[in-house]
């Protein structure tokens, strides 16, 4: 298979361009969270030796991030802007592609004050893959591909107990005809949860309300499959 799940990480890595992918770092989160009185020490730090960990553990020449890299939405403050300089600092030997999302307003100009080793797209096309945040439809040539892989929606749901991250993977919807004169028939959505170890998520179920892609039925809810960060089929929709 092109595209593989990081075993105990939210993240995937695609074979033939070795990039590794995560979505949704929420960078800032922390800081924002610290005015309300609840703290987490180190958690940038702690976010920054996870993707060189995982871009190490997968040998990556490249990472993908699918959106939503800062927490606020307009300019980041200034405790903000200086965990996004930090970040790009930490990950200046590695190519970074980042697919703009809601949150990323002004990133371009962030990243190009920052001199930082990254380019902002809306969408990343690869050979069978493609990469974007997930708040907006995939373009006509995305759905050509095999694998859609976005985030956005940080899906998770309760096992065991516990709240845990989790992959949703559906297949295309013969709905999609709808919207899309041509599509891959055989195409398959991933959606990913968030990085950021402070975002929980929210239940798959809520995918139609969340996703365009899932609420116009571009790709089918009910026969989702969820997997957990180890690979493992826990539940179906």
């Amino acid at each position: 298979m092109e595209i593989e799940f990081v075993k105990g990480a939210p993240a995937l890595f695609v074979r033939r361009e070795k990039m590794l992918v995560i979505g949704d770092l929420h960078v800032g989160r922390d800081t924002l969270l610290a005015k309300s009185g609840i703290h987490m020490p180190d958690a940038n730090e702690r976010l920054i030796a996870s993707i060189l960990s995982l871009a190490e553990q997968t040998g990556a020449k490249g990472i993908a991030m699918l959106g939503d890299v800062k927490e606020s939405i307009g300019y980041p403050p200034k405790e903000e802007y200086e965990e996004l300089s930090r970040l790009f600092y930490e990950l200046r030997e590695i190519p970074i592609t980042i697919a703009k999302g809601n949150h990323d307003a002004r990133i371009a100009e962030i990243i190009k004050r920052l001199s930082a080793n990254a380019i902002v797209v809306k969408e990343l096309l690869l050979d069978s893959v493609a990469l974007m945040h997930g708040d907006a439809f995939p373009s006509q040539e995305a759905m050509t591909k095999d694998w859609i892989i976005t985030g956005h929606s940080h899906p998770a749901m309760e096992i065991g107990g516990r709240l845990e991250k989790v992959f949703v993977v559906s297949k295309v919807s013969s709905s999609a005809s709808r919207m899309y004169k041509r599509y891959n028939k055989k195409a398959k959505i991933v959606v990913m949860p968030a990085f950021n170890e402070l975002i929980s998520g929210s239940a798959p179920a809520l995918l139609k309300d969340f996703s365009p892609q899932f609420k116009r039925k571009v790709f089918e809810t009910r026969k989702a499959r969820i997997y957990n960060l180890d690979k493992e089929l826990v539940a179906k929709l």
